[in-house]
């Protein structure tokens, strides 16, 4: 009841307001200019480091995730196509894998390039949908590199792809081409897993407002055609789902939202408690003025769902009462915090609250922009490489360490599938001779 108030006084007053003070045309150009100037130049670097040290030596899962015998013919294998791999289905990623294979593409390098492209595009839908020069700011902390594995693996085309179409179905949305929004919406969730548990939260709430449930409903009949057809054996890792109710959800969830936030080390609960309870203030505020910002308010709502379902199939992966949250599960997180600060900036009563929020992610990231990281995983790949190289040369088994930056060191991984399958199907890694 006192929601519904709330939200019938914010209408009435939205009502009396100008619409160029409800799009915030007031904003001076040269504050714009240099906000998107910085926010190029980050990008710029992020590339320069993501791109001068990168090693091409993909693990495993690559391989496993996107080999398959139909690579070679020219009609693919639609059953490979659209296999689980682990919890999720990976189509799109695969069938564009199939067409770079049919015009000679024999590295996974195009999609570490074609993915910091879709990281780079997702940050441009955001700018087109937050608009006020002051609410980019928060886009800040996206071109850390704190986000190298996400750079840095081919296999996570499938997470930047899938967010790419999600947030261009919320620019689509904004403009009312909601046949568009629908397609990339679909195109989100043939790229990403995740995308299938959130997308219809996104498509739902904007049909609510629109009044078109034709394309919602689509949306989600084709992500209960997916669940449906879910394999659980196939994830056994994460079979069991730690439920909200028991104290591993609320660790591993409170600690994914405070990353958002900058946290990235196990602080006071206190801590993480107080990021979890104004992560969901601020989703309350955005509903309230949901006639201000609908479609920052359902885009904020669908990604806040990911990292619910993401907590869901994750959170019993604990070590020693830490929950394990590697960088490439960092991006969830660092989306939200952009799209719900861009909420408070609108009003001024609020703007204490927008700048406390600035601040915290001012402290939160200050010591965030260790380009070294990059060096780092380059260096655990050469290591890895030159194992195998002495490994050939002895002829030893393949079996060489593996490890990412933040994780626990797991025991050493046989890579005798992974040089089989580079050898199989033609890949060429900088030239090693251990492939030929």
């Amino acid at each position: 009841m006192l929601l519904k108030a709330l939200r019938d006084r914010e209408v009435i007053r939205l009502k009396q307001e100008s619409p160029e003070e409800l799009e915030g045309k007031g904003n001076q150009p040269w504050v714009l200019g240099l906000i998107v100037l910085a926010l190029g130049l980050l990008g710029l670097v992020d590339g320069y480091y993501h791109l001068a040290h990168f090693v091409s030596f993909p693990s495993g899962d690559d391989f496993a995730f996107l080999t398959n015998h139909s690579l070679k013919e020219a009609i693919p294998d639609m059953d490979w196509i659209f296999s689980q791999w682990g919890d999720r289905r990976y189509v799109l990623v695969r069938l564009l894998w199939w067409v770079g294979y049919q015009f000679g593409v024999r590295s996974l390098d195009p999609l570490v390039v074609l993915s910091f492209i879709f990281f780079l595009g997702t940050i441009t839908n955001l700018a087109l949908l937050i608009k006020r020069p002051l609410g980019l700011l928060f886009l800040i902390p996206l071109f850390s590199p704190i986000l190298f594995e996400l750079h840095t693996w081919p296999i996570l085309i499938s997470t930047t792809m899938g967010y790419f179409f999600l947030t261009l179905a919320a620019v689509f949305a904004q403009s009312n081409f909601i046949v568009f929004s629908t397609i990339s919406l679909l195109l989100g969730m043939a790229s990403d897993g995740m995308i299938v548990a959130i997308a219809p939260v996104f498509a739902l709430i904007q049909a609510i407002d629109s009044k078109r449930f034709t394309s919602a409903g689509l949306v989600t009949l084709i992500s209960l055609l997916f669940f449906f057809s879910y394999d659980k054996s196939q994830s056994a890792q994460q079979a069991e789902l730690t439920l909200p109710w028991t104290r591993d959800f609320w660790i591993y969830f409170s600690k994914h939202l405070s990353i958002g936030y900058g946290i990235l080390h196990n602080q006071l609960i206190l801590i993480q408690g107080f990021f979890t309870i104004f992560s969901f203030l601020s989703l309350g505020w955005m509903a309230i003025r949901y006639r201000r910002h609908p479609t920052l308010t359902a885009l904020a709502v669908a990604i806040f769902a990911g990292i619910v379902v993401t907590a869901l199939s994750r959170g019993n992966l604990i070590y020693d009462g830490t929950p394990a949250i590697p960088s490439r599960y960092f991006y969830y997180s660092m989306l939200f915090v952009p799209v719900i600060g861009a909420g408070w900036i609108s009003k001024r009563s609020v703007w204490p609250i927008y700048a406390l929020l600035f601040l915290i992610l001012l402290r939160g990231y200050w010591n965030k922009w260790d380009w070294s990281l990059y060096e780092q995983q380059a260096s655990i790949r050469m290591n890895t490489i030159n194992c195998l190289i002495e490994k050939t040369m002895a002829s030893e088994p393949l079996i060489c360490p593996w490890y990412a930056i933040g994780e626990p060191a797991p025991a050493n991984q046989d890579f005798t599938y992974t040089i089989q399958s580079a050898k199989e199907y033609g890949y060429d890694w900088s030239n090693l001779q251990i492939y030929r």
